[in-house]
């Protein structure tokens, strides 16, 4: 299943399987036209369902003025990277980077190579980062707004696969 119409950001969701009490499937981003994520990971869609829930019911302050306007490549150097390492100097912002920005949890363990942020700006268009190990990342901006609907076009789908399970599984 494909969710979003728009070439930024897409949602890819295939082979639900129901076992043990779990409800897996495939899980990947497809950003700039670009799959994030690793298509043969079957992950728990439950916690998938969960942390999408959860990041839409109360998203993490994305917004600081200071690093709204960094090219990923700077993002990563300047905040994210020394945040990662504790090795940012002084006790800045950005002690909390990587709840702030990182959406690799919405995708459990698809993402487990991938370094994943969200940097929501205002005004204007928001921007996902990415990159998988010590590649160089990567960049495309998306409308807030679009970005939140397709997730909980995602997040309504999984709720009804996940109701669908056998009920001694539920």
């Amino acid at each position: 299943m494909l969710f979003g119409t728009d070439s930024v950001f897409r949602v890819e969701i295939d082979e639900i399987t129901y076992r043990d009490g779990w409800v897996f499937g495939t899980f990947v981003f497809h950003i700039a036209g670009q799959r994030v994520g690793d298509a043969d990971d079957l992950v728990d869609l439950r916690g998938c369902n969960h942390w999408i829930r959860r990041f839409l019911a109360k998203p993490p302050l994305l917004v600081h003025d200071e690093w709204a306007n960094l090219p990923a490549p700077e993002f990563f150097r300047q905040v994210y990277d020394p945040t990662m390492a504790g090795t940012f100097p002084g006790s800045d912002p950005t002690d909390d980077a990587f709840q702030r920005y990182s959406i690799t949890h919405l995708g459990m363990s698809t993402f487990d190579r991938y370094d994943l942020l969200y940097v929501e700006r205002e005004p204007g268009p928001s921007t996902i980062m990415w990159r998988e190990g010590n590649s160089t990342p990567c960049e495309a901006s998306v409308i807030a707004t679009y970005f939140r609907a397709t997730l909980r076009d995602v997040q309504v789908w999984l709720q009804a696969q996940i109701d669908l399970a056998p009920r001694d599984l539920r």
